[in-house]
C-alpha cells in the first residue's frame, strides 16, 4: 500500500495559520466602524474590545517664555520638544499606560510638527535656528535706512514672510518706516533681515551685540515655518482599544485619534 507523507512541517502550517487569522482579523475589523476625535485630553465608550488605533497623531508647537511683545527689553527664550508622551487608561485614570518616545530630529530639538504614534512618522514644520555673532551677517538697505541680513539657507523651503523670534516683533522691514525681523525667500534663498531703532551702525558691532547677547543667556533666536515639511521614520507602536471607557492624554499640544467602533455602541450613540 502507497504511503502519502505530509512534508508540510509544524512550522510552516503555524505560519500558514497565523497568516490566515490575521486575514480574518482584518476582514472583521473592517467591517466596524471608524471615529476620530481631537483634543489634549480624549474619552470615549465605543472602542472595539481589543482591536490596534488606526492613527494617534500628537501635535507639538515651541513655547515662548513670559508674555507680552518680543524685544531687546522684554527677551522671549524660545523652547521646544525632545520627546512626547502619550498616556491611555481605562475607566480607573489613575491606572495608566504611557509611551514616551524620542523625537529629536537630524537638528536636535523639534519646534514644530506632529507625531503619528502608530506609523512612527514624525513631520518636522517648523525651524529653529540660533545666533551667537559668528554668523556672516550683512549691512543692506530697504527704502535708504541699514538692515542686517543672513541667508540662513542655499534653497527657498520656508513660508514666506514669517517667523518668531526672541528679541524682536515681527516686522515689515522692507517699509520706510518697519522695524523688527522677519524671515523672507527671494532668489531660492531664506533669508533673515532685521532691522531696530538704535542699531549698531556696521556688521562688526551689530555681530559684537549678539555675542553680547549670547554669553548673557539670552541668545537671539527665530523660529520660522518650512513650505515643505521634513518627514522622518521612527519606530512604529500599537495602541488597542479597551472595553469600555478609553482616556488618553499628552503632554504635547493635543492628539488626533482615529479608531475602530463597537458597532452596537456606535449605532446607540448615533440614536441617542
Amino acid at each position: 500500500m502507497q504511503e502519502f507523507v505530509n512534508k508540510e512541517s509544524s512550522g510552516v502550517r503555524t505560519q500558514k495559520l497565523n497568516k490566515n487569522n490575521e486575514e480574518l482579523l482584518n476582514a472583521v475589523y473592517n467591517v466596524y466602524p471608524t471615529v476620530v476625535k481631537t483634543g489634549q485630553t480624549i474619552s470615549f465608550d465605543d472602542g472595539a474590545n481589543d482591536v490596534p488605533v488606526l492613527s494617534l497623531k500628537v501635535n507639538i508647537s515651541f513655547e515662548q517664555a513670559g508674555s507680552g511683545v518680543p524685544s531687546i527689553e522684554n527677551v522671549r527664550l524660545i523652547s521646544g520638544k525632545n520627546n512626547v508622551s502619550v498616556m491611555h487608561s481605562g475607566e480607573n485614570a489613575s491606572d495608566y499606560s504611557t509611551v514616551t518616545v524620542q523625537i529629536s530630529d537630524a537638528d536636535g530639538t523639534v519646534y514644530g510638527g506632529s507625531l503619528d504614534l502608530i506609523s512612527g512618522d514624525l513631520t518636522i514644520t517648523h525651524k529653529f535656528r540660533q545666533f551667537n555673532g559668528q554668523e556672516n551677517w550683512l549691512l543692506t538697505f530697504t527704502n535708504t535706512l541699514p538692515a542686517f541680513l543672513l541667508y540662513l539657507t542655499q534653497n527657498a523651503n520656508a513660508v514666506n514672510n514669517n517667523g518668531t523670534f526672541s528679541h524682536f516683533a515681527y516686522g515689515n522691514v522692507f517699509e520706510s518706516s518697519g522695524y523688527g525681523a522677519r524671515i523672507y525667500t527671494y532668489n531660492n534663498t531664506t533669508r533673515l533681515l532685521i532691522r531696530f531703532e538704535g542699531q549698531p551702525q556696521n556688521t562688526e558691532s551689530f555681530k559684537s551685540l549678539l555675542a553680547l547677547w549670547a554669553s548673557n543667556g539670552t541668545p537671539l533666536q527665530c523660529v520660522y515655518e518650512y513650505l515643505t515639511p521634513i518627514i522622518y521614520h521612527l519606530a512604529p507602536h500599537e495602541l488597542r482599544t479597551l472595553l469600555g471607557v478609553n482616556n488618553l492624554w499628552t503632554d504635547g499640544d493635543d492628539l488626533v485619534i482615529k479608531y475602530r467602533a463597537d458597532i452596537g455602541k456606535y449605532v446607540d450613540n448615533l440614536i441617542q
